[in-house]
């Protein structure tokens, strides 16, 4: 019992609790205990750093610090955080964060909460025993995620030791900061238009003579920001599609996490080598918010694609494409002819006006021949 290293060894092993505390102050208050009050109190239960001061020997050179490495003047700073959840969602899980200590001499400490952060470590009155070390904590929000916006809250750990060997140590160690936080997003929106919210689009190609070749017309898909800065990414999930895809498509492709207030741009194609008539397609868009805690299916989209293919023209004959029809064309001509039934290269469809699907002379109208222009 008389060996002052033990007993300093001991102070700090073993902090004072919040029992103790309670003990102290009933020993002391006559309105709480007024049967068994003594009126005094234990000044080294309400300040423990009071022993270092007067029996520590030497001012103190510890050290209490967050992250990876010590900084000069003790102060340091960690952000925890918890990630992005969509309203209505639930927070991130918690985290471990590690508090360390350096320096020979130990120290007491208060680990203060504000703010929305959860924490069942803070107190005040904590000790570090000498030499270097750490201590894990866990740290959360309880924040509502009802509202959207950014939540945070509050860790401040501060070195109550009373005296210093230098900058930066015991009394003069800077306080620590552990900065919980995370954003609530409101749901996405995916839009046609960049303005309102549009669901349904139609892109109609019109009249294209056949064998046109495939032709092109942009559109953009948005997610509309609904709270700045605090909007869910958007995701398309899948496409189906009904009627005439073979002709009528799209590029547009899956994706994930279209940030809010941007597009993505693609086509819908209208390949006009195929038969002449009116043609349709539909492609209906399955989307959702980013995949992350609260996300939700948003309101499909539909987009609808027409274009119709006009037969070539009566004279089809100027293969050549020099505004007449000469010897070149005729010969043109009789490369492509063919037995009935037999398929026909995309250079010969040309040449076949009555569109049976050959090019030959027969008599019986309308016919591929020649002689339907006076040739």
């Amino acid at each position: 019992m008389g060996d002052l290293t033990d007993l300093l060894n001991w102070h700090y092993e073993d902090p004072v609790s919040e029992r103790e505390r309670r003990m102290n102050h009933l020993m002391y208050s006559q309105q709480d205990n007024p049967t068994r009050y003594q009126g005094n109190r234990n000044p080294f239960i309400d300040h423990p750093e009071l022993v270092w001061t007067i029996w520590g020997g030497h001012a103190n050179n510890s050290m209490i610090y967050v992250g990876s490495s010590a900084p000069a003047d003790g102060t340091s700073t960690q952000t925890i955080d918890l990630g992005p959840v969509i309203r209505g969602g639930t927070l991130g899980s918690p985290q471990s964060v590690t508090i360390r200590k350096t320096g020979s001499d130990p120290t007491t400490f208060d680990m203060i909460a504000d703010g929305d952060v959860i924490c069942s470590s803070v107190a005040p009155r904590q000790t570090f025993v000498g030499g270097n070390g750490n201590r894990n904590i866990t740290v959360s929000l309880s924040a509502s995620t009802a509202t959207c916006g950014h939540k945070s809250g509050t860790i401040y750990i501060d070195n109550t030791d009373l005296t210093s060997a230098a900058i930066g140590r015991g009394s003069a160690d800077g306080d620590d900061t552990i900065s919980v936080v995370a954003d609530v997003l409101e749901h996405s929106n995916a839009s046609f238009n960049d303005n309102s919210d549009q669901n349904t689009l139609v892109i109609d190609f019109g009249e294209i003579p056949r064998n046109s070749g495939v032709e092109y017309n942009l559109f953009e898909l948005y997610n509309l920001e609904s709270v700045a800065g605090f909007t869910a990414g958007l995701d398309l999930d899948s496409i189906s599609s009904s009627g005439d895809t073979s002709i009528l498509g799209t590029t547009l492709s899956t994706f994930t996490n279209l940030q809010a207030g941007e597009p993505t741009e693609a086509d819908a194609t209208f390949n006009t080598n195929t038969l002449p008539g009116a043609y349709q397609a539909t492609y209906t868009l399955h989307v959702s918010d980013q995949n992350i805690s609260g996300a939700q299916s948003g309101t499909s989209l539909v987009l609808t694609i027409r274009g119709e293919v006009t037969p070539v023209p009566i004279f089809p004959f100027d293969n050549d494409g020099d505004d007449d029809i000469d010897l070149d064309d005729l010969q043109s001509f009789l490369n492509c002819l063919n037995s009935p039934g037999t398929a026909i290269s995309p250079d010969c469809e040309v040449h076949d006006s009555n569109i049976d699907g050959d090019v030959d002379l027969s008599t019986s109208p309308p016919s591929d021949s020649f002689h339907r222009i006076g040739f």
